[in-house]
């Protein structure tokens, strides 16, 4: 009872059934679903919270807080 264009996905029992399941997600976008990818979210939120990101910007503006940061790092 699938409507055309319905995202499926499917699992094999051990005694070889092959099941079908309707997804709750495109499959073009699983590797969004990830554990890894998951942590890396989980850790730009905390990121985000702490302070630790910066606001948007320009260019140039990008290109010297990059050039800033390196010349401290040097130092």
């Amino acid at each position: 009872n699938l409507p055309d264009g319905a995202c499926v996905a499917f699992s094999v029992r051990a005694d070889g059934y092959i099941l079908l399941h309707r997804a709750d997600r495109d499959p073009d976008q699983a590797w969004f679903w990830t554990e890894e990818w998951q942590k890396g979210e989980r850790e730009a939120d905390e990121a985000k919270k702490a302070g630790r990101v910066l606001p948007p910007m320009s260019g140039d503006e990008f290109l010297a807080t990059l050039i800033a940061s390196h010349e401290a790092a040097s130092n």
